[in-house]
């Protein structure tokens, strides 16, 4: 009943229910509700990383379909709580969400087995994340929306492409930072153990994510070696991440390139484009030069910490919202933490 609350039951109501209701009559009810995914979205996604179900790519399988969910709820929910003005406040809080969301898959490298689960559990999330941010998904989407009769319409990919475009530097740098939070927690658990100080009871018998080293077996796995297979994680996180920004800007250039064709009527041969009237560019006019490459963090940050447009009030809240994530998942994993310990024999 959680789960389906959680998605299909806020699907409805924010999808179908709120669709046509006036944001003045919804502000404060989605500040409740965009507040309360906050903690309940990392809940969800560690309980789903917790089941056994026999193999880690059904959990990681598991969370991705939950994760589509969540950020079919969120956008909307967001635009409700903040406004879809041109300055696109409502993306401002979707780094930390998504943060959230990305922690939950990253735990599951805890207990992979390092010669063949992890680098098939990292492969699998990785193909998952080019296909999702360079927009595979969304093209095979809209081919099965047109072999059933029901096209999407110009608006509606717009709608879709301009959705992706802010998501896609979002999901990198949760991608990246979820394997860092990892790896420091480990750390500073670590540094508690060796002072020698006696844990709290809340944390007792699991730690913060010791339950999530432990294999099968109930056998726990060095810290030491953990932080390796994260360290190998962030690496090829890292790797995909260069070679979305490459192909999304080889989409962009070609995309570009065949609207200013379509409009203009024909590119020349090495590569320039042709004026409007077909005749040959004014010398004094000066060429745009190509748009560089920009890594997922400086996209975010030019958009939201950088940008003059943006409230004071919403940077902190992104600030605060993203480090508040790591807090979550302390408490969240220590608890869900001794139900694993329960299940493996800990």
């Amino acid at each position: 009943m959680y789960f389906v609350c959680m998605t299909v039951g806020l699907y409805f109501l924010v999808n179908y229910l709120d669709r046509n209701v006036e944001r003045t009559h919804l502000k404060k009810g989605y500040q409740l509700l965009v507040g309360s995914l906050a903690t309940l979205t990392s809940y969800a996604v560690l309980n789903l990383a917790s089941i056994d179900f026999g193999y880690l790519l059904i959990n990681s399988a598991a969370v991705m379909l939950f994760q589509k969910a969540v950020l079919s709820i969120l956008a909307p929910a967001l635009k409700n709580c903040f406004g879809n003005d041109d300055r696109k406040l409502w993306s401002y809080a979707m780094p930390a969400y998504i943060l959230g969301l990305e922690l939950g898959q990253c735990v599951l490298f805890l207990s992979s087995n390092p010669t063949n689960e992890f680098w098939s559990l990292a492969m699998f999330q990785e193909f998952n994340s080019v296909l999702k941010n360079t927009g595979k998904y969304d093209e095979l989407y809209a081919v099965v929306r047109s072999r059933v009769g029901r096209p999407l319409d110009e608006s509606a990919r717009k709608r879709t492409e301009e959705k992706r475009a802010i998501i896609a530097p979002c999901d990198n740098v949760g991608e990246i930072m979820s394997p860092v939070v990892l790896i420091v927690a480990i750390g500073l658990e670590a540094l508690y153990s060796s002072f020698g100080f006696e844990r709290a009871p809340y944390l007792a018998d699991s730690g913060i994510l010791e339950a999530w080293r432990m294999d099968e077996d109930g056998q726990g796995r060095p810290r030491g070696e953990t932080t390796r297979m994260l360290t190998v994680v962030l690496v090829v996180r890292l790797i995909f991440c260069w070679l979305e920004v490459k192909v999304r800007h080889y989409q962009k250039r070609h995309t570009h390139r065949d609207g200013t064709a379509a409009a203009n009527g024909a590119y020349q041969g090495d590569g320039e484009r042709g004026t409007e009237d077909g005749g040959s560019e004014d010398p004094n006019r000066s060429r745009r030069r190509p748009k560089t490459r920009r890594s997922s963090m400086k996209v975010l940050y030019d958009r939201i910490i950088d940008s003059r447009e943006a409230p004071t009030h919403m940077k902190f809240l992104a600030i605060s919202l993203f480090c508040l994530q790591p807090i979550i998942l302390v408490g969240q994993a220590a608890s869900i933490g001794k139900q694993v310990a329960q299940r493996r024999g800990g």
